[in-house]
């Protein structure tokens, strides 16, 4: 491949440092390759903004940026997973860092989330087109595989990376790796764990590789499997944090509450970030371990606060920590000394007046309490299964509101298999006092939905799809957000769909509608995978 001064002059590219001049002076080396397309940004914040609204082919960063009034320093390995994380960032936008400091090839070599590549200053513009050529050169070869992924196509992403690897054997391991992440999303957990292995069998350093491998292993529900080859990798590469979330994420999910705030600790002794000591934080909360969690929320809001990465979410959970633990006073505090921030989003400010709601209660102030919980009332909340929503019942109840009882009815109703969830509905109604309406508002609910699941389930293994559809169809109109039920609905329609040679288009669209609110409410579980990829299946089979 050629790459020409017309092939940079397409390019758009964002450059992101906190001094002015070496802004200009990296300007100047993209002008003399042909780029001038060229937006600016100062501080990690900036960057973030401008990310977010448009999308670049190239983002050249500064690891060391901004420093905010109070002394704490932002970076760009920072801001680099941050927009990871977020998915703000295009697939095919280079990420370059450039550091003044030779040691952080040490960092990028072992760190989860590399940057393309990374440029030690001074800069010159020949060393920057000797990167940014093999950089580019890289994203045209791979640019038949991602531009399938971007549109959905996964199907067409295996297929054109094997003719990737076939044309361009040099850029073999990125196919495979790209390959591999596709059949995950067709739920070919199979075909995922062959083509992972093959690029182990190529080097067995690759740690995206073992950690694809220990998701295949997982979603064909080889756990124990999944686990060793985990443990391993973090073993030889302790800096790979995705593996510590799954690890975590295993745990919890069998009960074992010690283990899985063990692992994120470890996480968190080896690489401490504000979104790590915010898992161990949400974990030790749902375990009711309160203490831990106060104290690793308290690390996170001291560690964000008026930089890029700062969530009213922690500020609410740290008040609500405090609330639980008696510190009454500091809760209320918090809440106003963030109430600008958590205005800007009614369900967070609501939430905030419920905690107020709870606070003022406790210390015997009813007339505030009363008052904060009608304004809690008046903000708007979802009836899932968020923490939030639980908050919000609980002001409601502490000043004796019974709306507070309908709230927590809907978020059983919202996931009636989530045992944690069901717990915490358990101790909201204890700790204000409603500890009698347990039954009919977390066990009989629950009792009700899985009863209707099951009923459904039969009816479709009898082969009555339609009776199953009307059972599930009204199940719906009273609970539009469980979960069990939508999996259900979707497993019920599909079927329905496989025995039409010609597939009725509203039960298309239906199914499309349920998967798109499965994915949003159970990101990345292997049962919604699975049943998106019997979807696509279905719908391949369809007569024109």
């Amino acid at each position: 491949m050629t790459i020409t001064r017309d092939t940079y002059s397409r390019l758009t590219a964002l450059l992101v440092d906190d001094h002015a001049i070496q802004r200009q002076q990296l300007r100047w080396h993209l002008a003399q390759l042909g780029i001038d397309r060229i937006d600016q940004a100062g501080t990690a914040q900036e960057a973030l903004n401008q990310i977010t609204r448009r999308s670049y082919d190239l983002v050249l960063c500064d690891y060391n940026l901004d420093t905010n009034a109070r002394g704490i320093v932002s970076n760009g390995q920072q801001l680099l997973e941050h927009i990871r994380t977020l998915g703000v960032m295009g697939p095919n936008t280079i990420f370059v860092m450039v550091s003044g400091n030779n040691n952080y090839k040490d960092i990028a070599a072992t760190v989860e989330q590399k940057p393309d590549a990374y440029l030690v200053k001074p800069i010159t513009t020949k060393a920057l087109e000797e990167r940014l050529q093999r950089l580019i050169e890289r994203q045209m070869a791979l640019s038949a595989i991602t531009s399938r992924q971007r549109a959905g196509d996964h199907n067409g992403a295996v297929a054109a990376a094997g003719q990737v690897m076939a044309a361009h054997p040099e850029y073999t391991l990125p196919a495979m790796q790209m390959k591999g992440g596709s059949q995950l999303e067709l739920a070919a957990f199979d075909d995922a764990l062959v083509t992972f292995e093959q690029a182990i069998a190529i080097s067995a350093k690759l740690d995206w590789a073992q950690y694809g491998k220990a998701r295949a292993l997982k979603g064909l529900r080889r756990t124990d499997d999944a686990r060793l080859v985990l443990k391993e990798l973090v073993a030889r590469n302790s800096l790979y944090t995705s593996a510590y979330e799954m690890l975590a994420a295993m745990a919890e999910e069998e009960g074992n509450d010690a283990e899985a705030m063990a692992v994120l600790q470890r996480s968190i002794d080896e690489l401490p970030s504000p979104r790590r000591s915010r898992a161990l934080a949400d974990a030790a909360y749902r375990a009711g371990d309160v203490t831990t969690a106060r104290r690793h929320y308290e690390t996170v809001m001291k560690a964000t606060k008026g930089t890029f990465v700062a969530r009213g979410s922690d500020v609410l959970m740290l008040a609500q920590s405090a609330v639980d633990l008696g510190d009454h006073k500091e809760a209320l505090k918090l809440v106003q000394d963030n109430m600008k921030m958590l205005g800007q989003d009614a369900a967070m400010e609501g939430v905030a007046f419920s905690l107020q709601a709870q606070a003022y209660s406790a210390t015997g102030d009813m007339a505030s309490a009363k008052q904060a919980a009608a304004s809690a009332k008046t903000r708007a909340f979802s009836p899932t299964t968020s923490l939030n929503t639980m908050l919000m019942a609980k002001g409601l109840l502490a000043v004796g509101d019974s709306s507070g009882l309908d709230v927590l009815k809907e978020v059983v109703k919202g996931d009636h298999e989530n045992a944690k969830m069901l717990n915490f509905a358990r101790k909201v109604l204890k700790d204000t006092g409603n500890e009698a309406q347990t039954d009919a508002i977390v066990d009989a609910v629950a009792s009700t939905v899985r009863t209707t699941i099951e009923e459904s389930q039969k009816l479709r293994r009898s082969g009555d799809f339609m009776q199953a559809k009307h059972m599930v169809d009204r199940a719906l109109t009273e609970m539009p957000h469980n979960t069990g039920v939508l999996i259900e609905a979707a497993q019920v329609y599909l079927l329905a769909l496989a025995r039409q040679e010609r597939k009725d288009s509203q039960m298309v669209g239906a199914v499309s509608g349920f998967l798109d609110k499965l994915e949003e409410l159970l990101p990345g579980s292997d049962r919604v995978t699975a049943q998106r990829a019997y979807f696509r299946r279905v719908l391949s089979s369809a007569k024109p």
